[in-house]
């Protein structure tokens, strides 16, 4: 960079009292001409900024050559992306880049492992373009957010972004081309973003493994507002110990989880839960304080028992989804104003009769001692009319009470 014009100045002084007088020695003269003509020349270089100044332009380029953006934005080798202002690069004052920008913009290259010498990189958006190959196996530890979505990536390194200390954002969804891989795990502690994580959205990406060691091992997820995994092969239980103050949508639907559904009785802030499409099982948790929820969506799993009064008494719901289930006891009545498919739900013998109203007082103590056992067992067909779980005293209990009055 050219230097300030208050260093000119003094320089330009140091140079008037280094020109000798005529009656100086021709010694004195000639080395004043030398010391002359070396500050003349010292002072043009510094006037035209040097491309090492700007310690990013050679990482620069190769990752325009690898990406196709020499081609696609005009990233060329013969241009400076800070002194000459490439199409979606932003630079600092020093010459870094701080931000890439190409969403939709033509890419169909590879991203290079060079884009990790970038060490002022906070922010890379390459979403809805052709970039295919492997992600890069570099720790990006001062990167904020980084957006992948609809590409065609092949494989994520084995713990992918685990180190990095400043992540607010990570998208990949829709990269259908994408081999397995598993979430970053941590295993030696908590993630290096678990308290900066802000949204972590990977929907239709083939994620598989568990979540065992992503939400719990310490991991604490202070700023966690959005996580969403739909559409893919996660297996095993949600730990009952995932708790959040900040999360406010949850999307684990159509994938392979079981277990109970308890830790939503953690996320006090959700204004929107999906998990239907699982194998989730036994008793809804309670519902009161969750003040903020507007959807729910559990249908397409194996929950049981009664649908609690204070999911129906939530003042906010919008929507509401539970068909498809094994609950008991009788038909919740939700506020005309909420979608629901209550009524789907009922005329498969989820609950003790197809319509609103009390269950006969047989069903209900049936209900009442079955939930004293373990509901994935006692309770797993109970749903269904609380046939084939206590034999003809259930059958009798349950035709008696779905006999109209």
């Amino acid at each position: 960079m050219a230097p300030p014009l208050s260093f000119l100045a003094a320089s330009l002084s140091l140079l008037a009292a280094a020109v000798p007088s005529r009656g100086s020695s021709a010694r004195v003269h000639r080395a004043g001409g030398v010391a002359t003509l070396g500050l003349i020349l010292f002072f043009a270089a510094c006037a035209v900024p040097a491309r090492a100044a700007y310690p990013d332009e050679h990482i620069m380029g190769v990752v325009a050559k690898a990406l196709g953006a020499d081609h696609a934005l005009g990233w060329t080798n013969n241009t400076s992306p800070c002194v000459d202002g490439w199409i979606g690069v932003v630079c600092d004052q020093l010459g870094r880049v701080t931000a890439i920008y190409a969403r939709n913009t033509g890419l169909n290259g590879t991203l290079p492992p060079d884009i990790g010498g970038l060490s002022a990189l906070h922010e890379l958006d390459l979403r809805d373009n052709s970039i295919r190959g492997d992600l890069p196996d570099q720790y990006f530890l001062d990167l904020m957010r980084l957006r992948l979505d609809r590409n065609n990536f092949t494989s994520i390194p084995i713990g992918f972004l685990e180190n990095g200390r400043s992540l607010q954002i990570f998208t990949i969804s829709n990269t259908s081309h994408l081999q397995s891989w598993e979430l970053p795990s941590g295993p030696y502690g908590p993630l290096g973003f678990d308290t900066t994580l802000q949204v972590y959205i990977a929907d239709h990406s083939h994620l598989a493994g568990n979540l065992s060691l992503f939400l719990g091992n310490g991991n604490s997820f202070n700023s966690l507002n959005v996580l969403s995994l739909a559409n893919n092969n996660l297996t095993g239980e949600v730990p009952a110990t995932f708790a959040s103050r900040t999360l406010t949508h949850l999307d684990l639907s159509h994938n392979m989880l079981t277990g109970p559904v308890s830790f939503v009785g953690n996320l006090r802030e959700l204004e929107e839960i999906r998990l239907n499409g699982n194998g989730f099982m036994g008793p809804l948790p309670d519902f009161s304080g969750h003040w903020s929820l507007t959807l729910v969506d559990l249908a397409h799993n194996r929950l049981t028992g009664v649908v609690p009064a204070s999911l129906v008494q939530l003042g906010g719901l919008r929507s509401v989804s539970i068909k498809d289930n094994l609950f008991q006891g009788a038909v919740p009545e939700f506020a005309g104003s909420i979608m629901t498919d209550i009524a789907e739900a009922a005329s498969n013998e989820s609950f003790c009769r197809p319509q609103p109203g009390p269950c006969d007082r047989r069903v209900q103590t049936f209900i009442a001692i079955a939930g004293g056992f373990d509901s994935r067992n006692t309770l797993r067909r109970a749903g269904r009319g609380g046939a084939h779980v206590m034999g003809g005293s259930a059958s009798t209990a349950t035709r008696t009470a779905r006999s109209p009055a």
